[in-house]
């Protein structure tokens, strides 16, 4: 018994800190566009500029949490990770773009559509069956 509480405490602390990850990381992108529209930059600098920190951070963040190292983890994971970075490359780059060129409203409801998306995809390409209420 004592068990099984632990292990719903334990899930209600990790689900707590999830939620709360989450709510920060909204929080910190529904900023973004603000800080993207008053940079005085155009899209493809900005988009350079965020592809360029997000290439020298993530190869540092590699290193230091996966225990193969930054070599090891890029050539075993193979092409998945490299079609992953192209795939987040052009999200990121229409992201900057999308808000440079078009309300941030507009934006956002544009975004709101990627589960759904994210869902048929999963079906189609990985034989993922979603439930209905999702």
């Amino acid at each position: 018994m004592t068990n099984m509480m632990m292990d719903k405490s334990s899930f209600k602390s990790a689900r707590t800190m999830g939620v709360g990850i989450t709510l920060m990381g909204v929080l910190l992108m529904s900023l973004d566009p603000i800080f993207i529209r008053f940079s005085g930059v155009s899209g493809f600098d900005t988009a350079f500029l965020f592809g360029l920190f997000t290439a020298i951070s993530m190869p540092i963040f590699i290193q230091l949490r996966d225990e193969r190292g930054l070599i090891r983890a890029i050539s075993e994971s193979g092409w998945p990770v490299l079609l992953s970075g192209l795939l987040m490359l052009g999200s990121a780059t229409g992201l900057v773009l999308s808000i440079k060129h078009t309300s941030i409203a507009n934006t956002f409801v544009i975004l709101s559509a990627a589960p759904a998306l994210a869902a048929v995809f999963s079906w189609l390409l990985l034989g993922e069956v979603t439930k209905r209420s999702t």
